[in-house]
């Protein structure tokens, strides 16, 4: 989880976040700043610690 296929991993800079597009076998990234990511997207990273997986209960 978190490689590219090659060997190489992707190394975050929080609180910027970064898009990775796949193309078929190829793969490249684009850098989002924080600023661009709120002012654009109206997105606000708040946190990088993961948390644990959503449950459901369906009856």
């Amino acid at each position: 989880m978190g490689d590219y296929g090659d060997g190489t991993q992707y190394q975050h800079s929080f609180p910027n976040a970064a898009v990775v597009i796949k193309k078929g076998k190829d793969a490249g990234d684009k850098f989002l700043p924080a600023d661009e990511l709120f002012n654009k997207y109206n997105i606000k990273l708040i946190s990088w610690e993961p948390s644990p997986p959503i449950k459901n209960t369906f009856k």
